[in-house]
Order: C-alpha cells, then sequence, then structure tokens
C-alpha cells in the first residue's frame, strides 16, 4: 500500500509510505478497499488474508479485523462518529460493521435479489454525512441505501439501469448456431450472453452478475453450441457457476458438470463437450448428457488460450497462453506439431483443410493448413479500429454460410468476413435521406433519417458538438469532453434507420450540430447534420 501527498497546483503526487506487510511476518496478498478514519489511520480489505488491515499514519501496525468473514471482500468505509467499520464481504452477501477496535458488531442485508439484498455482494461502499450506509450493487446494477441499523431506505437509479442492450464489453468467446446461423458471444463485463442474427440483429440476451443458474454469469469467457440439439454452453471463468449447459433459448438448466474453474474455450466434436482450462492447463471431455468428465488431458505446455477439434479425425488444435505456438495433439494428448504463429493466439476454428487462428498480437487471423501445418496466409488488415481491422481478436468460429465471424476484445465487436474474393470498389455513393428537422420527446432531442447502399450500410455513427463551447457531448457518460471519437452503431442490410437520442444535453439555449455520417466499403457521407 502506498501513501501520497497531492499537489493540486502542480498536479502531481509525491509518494510518503510504502507498506509492504500487515502483521509481522504477514505478506499482503490481494488489496481491495481503503479508508481512514479521522485520525488518520488507515484500514485496508485483503481478500487474499481474509482481514481488515489497520496502520497508524506513520505505517506502524496497529492490528487486522477479522471475526466472521468468508471472503471475496470489496470495499472498506469507516463512521467516526459512530465508531464503526464497514466491510463488503461479497461471499456472504453483506456488508459487515465492527466497532473501531476491531470487535464484530452485525451484518447488513444478505444474498438476493430482492430490495435490501445484493447479488452476489456489495462492491465498494460509503458513509454519508447522516451515517447512512451505501453499497454498489454490482449484480443488480443499482446502489442501495441502508439506515445504521442496517434497515433499507432505498435505491437509485430506479428502475435498476442494466447494461446498454446494444453494448459488447471485454467479450473473449463466440459461436455459430449450426441450424440458424445465429451467432452468440459472451460478454464478460455485462455477464450475459448474447444472440445475434447473422446479419448483426440482436435477437436475444441473457444472464447477470450470479454465482448461480439459471441467470447468474461470472464473467463469461466461452460460449459453445451443440450442433446435434442447439444447446448452449456457456463458461463463467471466474468461478460458480462455472460450465452450465441451457437448452436453445436459455428457459432450462440442463446441467452443471463438475469442474475446475478458469475454463477459457469450450468446444463440440463428436457429441461431446470440450472444455479448456487456462491455468495450470487442462482439457476435460465431457459427456453433455450425464455431465462426467469422460477422459482429462493435463496440460505439459503451460497455460493455455483456445481451442479447436479437427473433424476428420479429433485431433486438439490448442494455443499457448503468452507464446506464438500452435500445438497439435492426438485425442490422447499425444504432441503431433507444434507450429510458430506471427503472434499469440487466441481462438482457433477449422474449415476443411484451412485453420483459422484469431492472433492477438497483429490483429490478423492467421490461416493454417491443416495438412502440411504451414502458415499460408492470412486474414483483415492488420490491428486497428477501422473496418477490416482488429483489435484483440479472440473467439472465432466458420458460419453455415461460410463466411468467419471474430469476435474483438479491445474493439467490442464481432468482425465478418466472406469468402471468395475482395468486391470491387463501388462507384455509387450511399443515398441519404433525413427526416423533417429534430423533434423534443420526453426531453430528448431526437434525430432521424434513412441510409441506404446497394452493397449494405456498414456502419451508422454520430457526433454531437456545442458551438458556443466547441465541446462534444459523450452520451456514454451524459457529460462533455474535448474531444470525441464518433459513436457507431452496426449496420445489417442495405437500407439502415438511424435515430439519435440526447437525454438533457445542457446548455438549451446553445446551438447544437450533429454530424451522422453513413460508412459503406469505399467510404462515408453525411445522412443529415
Amino acid at each position: 500500500m502506498r501513501k501520497f501527498t497531492v499537489d493540486d497546483a502542480t498536479k502531481s503526487a509525491t509518494q510518503q509510505l510504502l507498506i509492504t506487510q500487515g502483521a509481522p511476518g504477514t505478506t499482503l496478498k490481494v488489496l481491495t478497499g481503503a479508508a481512514t478514519d479521522a485520525n488518520g489511520n488507515v484500514y485496508v480489505s485483503d481478500v487474499g488474508n481474509k482481514v481488515i488491515h489497520s496502520w497508524a499514519p506513520d505505517g506502524t501496525f496497529r492490528f487486522d479485523i477479522s471475526g466472521p468473514i468468508r471472503g471475496d471482500l470489496r470495499g472498506v468505509a469507516v463512521d467516526d462518529a459512530l465508531g464503526r467499520v464497514y466491510l463488503s464481504d461479497a461471499v456472504a452477501g453483506g456488508i459487515r460493521a465492527f466497532d473501531m477496535s476491531g470487535n464484530y458488531l452485525f451484518m447488513i442485508s444478505g444474498l438476493g435479489l430482492a430490495d435490501g439484498e445484493f447479488t452476489d455482494g456489495a462492491r465498494q461502499i460509503a458513509v454519508t454525512p447522516d451515517n447512512h450506509v451505501w453499497g454498489a450493487d454490482y449484480g443488480s446494477f443499482r446502489v442501495q441505501e441502508f439506515l445504521p441499523d442496517g434497515t433499507y431506505v432505498r435505491h437509485f437509479p430506479d428502475p435498476a439501469m442494466r447494461p446498454d442492450p446494444a453494448g459488447i464489453s471485454q467479450a473473449r468467446g463466440l459461436d455459430v448456431d449450426p441450424v440458424t446461423g445465429d451467432v452468440l458471444t459472451v460478454d464478460a463485463f455485462g455477464q450475459r450472453v448474447n444472440r445475434y442474427s447473422s446479419r448483426g440483429q440482436l435477437i436475444d440476451q441473457f444472464g447477470r452478475r450470479g454465482s448461480s443458474p439459471p441467470e447468474g454469469m461470472n464473467y463469461p469467457k466461452a460460449v459453445a453450441v451443440n450442433p446435434a440439439t442447439r444447446d448452449v454452453w456457456i463458461s463463467s471463468f471466474e468461478g460458480p457457476p462455472g460450465v452450465v449447459g441451457f437448452n436453445s433459448d436459455f428457459t432450462t438448466v440442463l446441467g452443471r458438470p463438475d469442474i475446475p474453474r478458469w475454463v477459457g474455450d469450450l468446444e463440440f466434436y463428436n457429441g461431446q463437450l470440450y472444455a479448456l482450462e487456462r491455468r495450470p492447463g487442462a482439457v476435460r471431455v465431457i459427456d453433455p448428457a450425464t455431465l462426467a468428465v469422460v477422459r482429462t488431458w493435463t496440460s505439459t505446455i503451460g497455460l493455455l488460450h483456445g481451442l479447436a477439434v479437427d473433424p476428420s479425425n479429433g485431433n486438439m488444435w490448442i494455443t499457448h497462453d503468452s507464446k506464438p505456438l500452435l500445438y497439435v495433439l492426438s485425442p490422447a494428448g499425444k504432441t503431433l506439431k507444434t507450429i510458430t504463429l506471427p503472434g499469440v493466439g487466441w481462438g482457433v476454428a477449422i474449415k476443411g483443410d484451412e485453420v483459422a487462428v484469431a492472433d492477438t498480437t497483429t490483429g490478423f487471423v492467421d490461416i493454417v493448413s491443416r495438412t502440411t501445418y504451414a502458415v499460408t496466409g492470412r486474414i483483415g488488415l492488420g490491428a486497428g479500429f477501422k473496418l477490416g481491422q482488429m483489435k484483440t481478436p479472440s473467439g472465432l468460429q466458420f458460419g453455415p454460410d461460410g463466411r468467419l465471424y471474430v469476435m474483438e476484445q479491445v474493439n467490442s465487436r464481432v468482425t465478418v468476413f466472406g469468402p471468395g474474393p475482395r468486391p470491387a470498389a463501388e462507384t455509387v455513393k450511399p443515398a441519404m435521406a433525413p427526416d423533417a428537422g429534430p423533434t423534443v420527446v420526453n426531453g430528448q432531442v431526437v434525430l432521424t433519417g434513412t441510409a441506404s447502399d446497394a452493397s449494405g450500410i456498414a456502419t451508422v455513427e454520430a457526433r454531437v458538438r456545442d458551438l458556443t463551447t466547441g465541446l462534444y457531448y459523450d452520451g456514454r457518460y451524459a457529460t462533455w469532453v474535448t474531444r470525441l471519437d464518433m459513436v457507431g452503431w452496426c449496420g445489417v442490410g442495405r437500407r439502415e434507420r438511424a435515430e439519435l437520442a440526447l437525454h438533457r444535453p445542457g446548455h438549451p439555449a446553445r446551438a447544437l450540430v450533429c454530424r451522422v455520417p453513413a460508412r459503406h466499403r469505399p467510404g462515408r457521407q453525411p445522412l443529415f447534420s
């Protein structure tokens, strides 16, 4: 733990103190929350040691607070007036109260979905001058308020604000439904699975933060569709509920195999589910009907990233976690070939005699021959944010339409590559048709219009600027900023309706200008301004 003094005038910070241990001989592990009392004493939660450490202002160790702490400690807060130290004990689901000497008093709230309960426990906490205790309810997308005795008062926002349905955050896993061609992605920070049509239209979403089925997810990282049944299997990487099977519309939980966590990829082959454990490294083959582990290969090559199973012979193609290496293993786990890639690979997909590997280093998809093991080519335009470029490509899969779907973790999008030669440059630009003027609906300024193009609209983007201040409106955080890239959403066809809504953007008397370009392959034109 470090202590700094901050100089606002020079916008600088100077380290005054470095603390590396708690009680004599106790090494600090994972620190998640900190608070100080009126005397400058410091209280820090330590997940690894399951305690709150306390030090004097000069760094002298005072004592540890333990008591009935279960684990996954998060925020710490101090109420000097009532002489209390509060701790978020996420495993228990509540906020524990101690006196200033570390004696346990009681717990506020517990696990649940009702008002006054926390879904998978509170995260950061705070105390306001009226002695009320506040806790961030990550799983239910809200902040809850309690009286000092633990009585629930209210929450905000009301209703709770779920993640933007159009957004994807820290997504890695992707699979394609072989029957419908739907694309499924798992959204780690959104704690959900998304189902899109092959043209990018959102069809369904399912999940929330939690440690138990049916809806609970714990940073999901992998998804696989059973080609025989269309059942969907999802891996929560960080822990419970672990790997969970659902029917195709997520109305029924099929089961949870009893295997360790850290499953980073899932694949189906010959009716069996292959679960790749990233660390320490293993592949477990599971019977989805009985949930039994049929066999296990334990890694002798270190940590693992992605997996594909060759449909012609059952060989496993596995990428290394940190090295530019692709391994080909027999069904029994014998190493048949080690292939050097241009960069560190992630997901693997096989189609015919070609193996596609997402290259997280270069931003390309590397193509490897299934028969000669040679790297024969690459797909994409390299690392970047433009159409055809990729940032941290991860999960990928071929669809029944022959297209390759690639999940980009940094760009938070799915990029689609089609078979055959690249289309020739177009000469006819998109047609733009704005509707009549902006309108104000329920406090929102709404602009609408239509973009159309024979080859399909790739993206529609928007940016709003205040002509008086020169600032741009960032609708993600409801604030004004000095610089903002175009905020875009994907097109799905040859004709796209575009709507931009600004909720109370401020400065109502000032003139705002909005540019909404639509992009096709050669370029873009403004939809309206």
